[in-house]
């Protein structure tokens, strides 16, 4: 990851669609800047509205993501700058392109924004591009509001399980012993190797430290910050910090936006939840599996299991996993749109 050294980091953005949004009417409060006088009045004001996101890109939170409607195309000769601020420096994302009267844009800025403090988006219109936040007509402006940033730090960032947030935790985890089964099954050896390494994946999903089948040894994964499943299992841990996040929101008068993200990351992690038991109940049959080719089986329908916990499972066939059928990938995706910039004319 590139640091950001007093420079600013200039990026190129892409468009991710676009197209007319119906009538263009806005609540915003524009500036005629016309100086009159027949054709030559000059129709341009600052106006839209909507909302900014930091998504998963190259890195955690790197994706910026703009969705406005309701807006007027720049002046000629003239385009819109976005900057993210709050950070080290200021940082620059790149021209904003304006389709009809909307903009859906991406740009990647190449490290985890919200982890370095960009909480605020300021784009301006303008000649040329800018040197720093400022230069030109202040078009828009955002914050992600603090309640949002203290709620969600534990769950994206740090928490007090581990240094790189619950959700991100339970994602690191789940890698770690899908490789413990994945070694087991591709370096096979005999049956109480195996039976160990089926006794460490059965032992880190749940985080204990159990002699499953009583041979007086206790197979374990170093390293690992946290269990997926149980009463201090990371899947309850969150799901019990959602509820808080509920209450922290406003409960039922919270924002729709942030009321159904929340629903909708809950029902990821309970899938996670499902898929991680799902794989606990078959490990502790691979500790006493009795020849070579049941114990792979078994162990394969154990990693099985835990790739659905990590990245979904396609239950409609169509060939995709489509966010509705997803897991920890899902859960961070609306985690991330809980923490909104709410984008306006100031």
């Amino acid at each position: 990851m590139n640091m950001i050294c007093g420079l600013l980091l200039i990026t190129a953005g892409c468009v991710i669609g676009g197209g007319n949004s119906g009538d263009g009417d806005s609540d915003d409060v524009g500036v005629d800047t016309g100086s009159g006088g027949g054709n030559n009045t000059d129709v341009w004001r600052a106006r839209g509205k909507g909302s900014a996101y930091l998504l998963d890109g190259t890195e955690d939170h790197s994706l910026f993501s703009l969705e406005i409607s309701s807006t007027m195309e720049p002046r000629e000769g003239e385009a819109y700058h976005g900057w993210l601020t709050g950070g080290p420096s200021a940082l620059y994302l790149g021209e904003i392109p304006v389709t009809d009267d909307v903009v859906l844009w991406e740009t990647d800025v190449g490290l985890n924004a919200f982890a370095s403090g960009y909480t605020t988006f300021q784009a301006y219109a303008g000649e040329g591009t800018p040197s720093a936040p400022g230069e030109g007509e202040l078009l828009w402006y955002g914050e992600i509001p603090t309640t949002a940033v203290e709620i969600l730090e534990d769950l994206l960032v740090s928490s007090p399980e581990s240094d790189e947030g619950s959700l991100r935790a339970i994602e690191t985890t789940t890698e770690a012993i899908i490789e413990r089964g994945q070694s087991a099954m591709d370096d096979y050896v005999d049956l109480p190797t195996f039976q160990e390494d089926a006794e460490a994946v059965r032992n880190g999903i749940a985080g204990t430290a159990e002699d499953a089948n009583s041979n007086g040894n206790v197979g374990v994964i170093e390293g690992l910050e946290v269990a997926l499943v149980g009463d201090n299992g990371q899947a309850n841990v969150i799901l019990e910090d959602f509820v808080e996040a509920f209450d922290a929101f406003g409960g039922n008068q919270a924002d729709e936006d942030i009321r159904e993200a929340l629903d909708k990351a809950y029902d990821c992690v309970q899938r996670i939840d499902a898929h991680a038991n799902e794989a606990y109940d078959l490990s502790g049959t691979g500790t006493v599996c009795g020849a070579e080719s049941s114990c792979i089986s078994i162990m394969s329908d154990v990693n099985e299991q835990l790739g659905y916990a990590l990245s979904g499972e396609d239950t409609d066939g169509n060939g995709t996993v489509e966010l509705d059928e997803g897991t920890i990938d899902c859960a961070i995706e609306h985690t991330s749109r809980m923490m909104a910039f709410e984008v306006g004319v100031p």
